[in-house]
């Protein structure tokens, strides 16, 4: 009996040794468990939080290009100012400079469009005789100023269609005391819908 009784107590024993090494590797394996997905989660929280910085990146570099190109375009290329139109019909046509920041600008150009092809015209800057161009310009014609973003500069310009007896003009006063244009015409008179286009250059 003593026998039988010592055997029943080492296989008691073992057994419980079998037990808790079992239990251990139950627990070491949910540790693994929990822990491979613990990482997972870390990994697709990197993965999301990379994800979210990089759109972040592409929307701040879409928006600075953007700027960059209102930029752009505010300084290059020709920029409608405004046009002005005639309501009724009239010997006179002034339009007003006033508006015009000269230093913003490397040209100005101002196109006169009227409808009567019979229609003979001369104009001049602030109602002015020094600022004049003789008569003989035609119903459709293009003034070029260039102030080089330096209003302080003498006016000075061209104009299209071109001749040799009025195609350039220049005049002591400088551009930023340019007020007006005045167009008057000699023969018919101006309808309404004439207008003047102004543009500017840089």
């Amino acid at each position: 009996m003593a026998d039988f009784n010592n055997d029943n107590t080492k296989i008691e024993t073992a057994l419980h040794g079998l037990a808790e090494e079992t239990a251990g590797k139950a627990d070491s394996g949910t540790v693994n468990a929990l822990a491979a997905e613990v990482a997972q989660k870390a990994e697709q929280s990197a993965l999301a939080a990379e994800q979210s910085a990089r759109r972040n990146a592409d929307s701040a570099e879409k928006a600075a290009r953007e700027a960059a190109d209102a930029a752009l375009d505010k300084r290059a290329g020709a920029q409608l100012i405004r046009v002005v139109t005639m309501t009724e019909a009239s010997d006179d046509f002034v339009v007003s400079l006033e508006d015009i920041n000269w230093g913003d600008w490397r040209e100005v150009h101002l196109v006169f469009q009227t409808e009567d092809t019979s229609v003979q015209c001369s104009m001049e800057f602030n109602g002015s005789s020094t600022m004049h161009v003789e008569s003989y310009l035609g119903p459709r014609w293009h003034i070029i100023t260039c102030p080089c973003f330096t209003p302080a500069l003498p006016l000075g310009g061209f104009i299209l269609p071109f001749n040799r007896g009025y195609g350039t003009f220049c005049s002591g006063s400088p551009f930023q005391k340019v007020t007006s244009l005045s167009i008057s015409t000699y023969e018919g008179s101006f309808l309404p819908g004439t207008t003047v286009t102004i543009w500017g250059v840089k």
